[in-house]
């Protein structure tokens, strides 16, 4: 049994998210429901505590989450454990992740046009960014399906932690998916023996799982991933997180190319 975190704002983005994982990881696990808030200020001459009425809200919405929660089909007997907290959420997860011993946190995007208006600025980003488990980040009306194709996105890279994988390897032969590692080069450039080198590396990282290479050309990275996932519309685009920050590398593009890298398919995220 998995402990499977997912924060909630009672939006049909987080709703779908629930509804997400709990087909992704089945409905044997321990889910926690979490809804953050935080009180403006008001002044001490306001009799009725605003702090009060939102605490309120959040724990009724919680309740109501839950219940609908337990509606949907194949976990109408599993339990979900709900925590309502005041605070900033990024610290909250990461505070829960800690107390909870947490394995997964899932999370929905507010399906906007392109991942960078999606994610940059929000706190899925930052989640993204200062988790220490993997965060599944479900895209707005996605529908499970299967679990038989993946794509990671590599950068070719050092790993320097020789674990950074296992959650994707594990996945994988617990589902029989075929994982497609794929590269990015920028125009007229080929792999240099370093990055030939990090790609044997993750070949042996993934033993034992059925893998092939892919390499296309773009000198927008995000523009190609997201032609790579449209042409080819794997199950799960998964990305690790470095220290190098993999985020930052891959927004910092011109305007003109917005609409790069779409949300339609869902995305782990695993860290080093």
């Amino acid at each position: 049994m998995q402990t499977i975190l997912l924060p909630t704002d009672f939006s049909a983005n987080a709703r779908n998210a629930v509804k997400y994982a709990i087909r992704f990881f089945g409905a044997d696990n321990h889910f926690i429901l979490l809804n953050t808030w935080q009180a403006p200020y008001t002044p001490p001459e306001v009799l009725i505590s605003v702090e009060d009425i939102l605490m309120k809200a959040s724990k009724d919405g919680l309740e109501k989450e839950s219940a609908a929660a337990q509606k949907i089909q194949g976990a109408e007997k599993t339990k979900f454990e709900t925590i309502s907290e005041f605070g900033n959420l990024v610290d909250i997860l990461n505070e829960v992740v800690r107390e909870k011993k947490v394995e997964f946190v899932v999370m929905g995007t507010q399906g906007a046009s392109g991942l960078r208006e999606a994610m940059l600025g929000s706190n899925t980003a930052s989640a993204a960014k200062s988790l220490s488990c993997p965060l599944l980040i479900v895209p707005a009306r996605a529908e499970f399906k299967s679990l038989k194709k993946f794509v990671f996105a590599a950068d070719y890279k050092q790993i320097e932690k020789q674990d950074s994988l296992a959650v994707l390897v594990n996945l994988a032969k617990t589902q029989n998916s075929e994982i497609t590692i794929l590269n990015v080069l920028d125009k007229g450039k080929i792999t240099n023996v370093k990055q030939g080198y990090e790609g044997l590396k993750i070949e042996h990282l993934l033993a034992g799982v059925k893998h092939n290479f892919s390499f296309i050309e773009d000198d927008d990275k995000a523009a190609g991933i997201d032609e790579y996932l449209h042409t080819n519309n794997p199950d799960l685009l998964v990305i690790l997180e470095r220290k190098t920050d993999f985020f930052k590398s891959i927004f910092q593009r011109s305007i003109t190319k917005q609409m790069a890298f779409h949300t339609h398919v869902p995305m782990l995220v695993l860290h080093e």
